[in-house]
């Protein structure tokens, strides 16, 4: 638990306020959050553990699976938090730590209960691969890591209630997060069809047995 805090950070929107959110640092001074924290929270400042509040900036954002990185300005992190390579089974304990309330961490243990949930992100799409835990969340929690009892996160809080959190999973985040974190947009996979219309060019071009449509 002590070495998991100090790599856990409140979210607010404003020094010395009770955080509205929870983030983890993910590498260097990276940290990562839920998107819907950073539509609701312009300008955002951090708290890390015995030490205060810093400013922090957006570096890229992915809506779709409420995923967001931001730099903190001026703290520094020795260790960062790992996301298991694979999501957890169902059945298997977890825990989360979080920040529904001042300053303080909040931990809550349960088990992973299901895989795929039909849950919808802020986007109102479905969040892909959610999963969903047994964990109580309140208000601070999203964001909140969810660790394996290894030491290993598997996935991250987006909502939940008194009763069940929907997450977003490992796996999802180890495709996302390393393209937003270096700054760059993640190009989600699509799957459909294009209507055009037939113009010369296109009948050009294809060849088509047409010469309108």
């Amino acid at each position: 638990y002590e070495s998991l805090a100090n790599n856990i950070i409140a979210i607010g929107g404003k020094r010395n306020s009770k955080p509205d959110a929870t983030g983890w640092i993910y590498e260097e001074n990276k940290a990562v959050i839920n998107y819907h924290t950073y539509e609701d929270i312009k300008n955002m400042t951090v708290w890390k553990r015995n030490e205060g509040w810093y400013n922090a900036e957006l570096i890229e954002k992915d809506p779709r699976t409420d995923l967001a990185v931001i730099r903190i300005d001026g703290a520094e992190f020795d260790e960062f938090i790992s996301v298991a390579s694979e999501n957890s089974e169902v059945g298997d304990e977890i825990y989360t730590i979080g920040f529904p309330a001042k300053n303080r961490y909040i931990a809550a243990e349960g088990i992973i209960s299901s895989h795929n949930e039909a849950f919808s992100s802020v986007t109102g799409k479905p969040l892909p691969d959610a999963l969903m835990a047994t964990t109580n969340q309140t208000y601070g929690s999203s964001g909140s890591p969810i660790m394996t009892t290894d030491g290993e996160l598997t996935g991250m809080v987006s909502a939940g209630n008194e009763w069940t959190t929907y997450a977003i999973s490992a796996e999802m985040i180890n495709r996302v997060l390393p393209v937003i974190a270096s700054g760059d947009e993640y190009k989600h996979p699509v799957i459909g069809a294009e209507f055009r219309t037939v113009s010369r060019e296109v009948i050009e071009e294809y060849g088509l047995p047409v010469n309108h449509g």
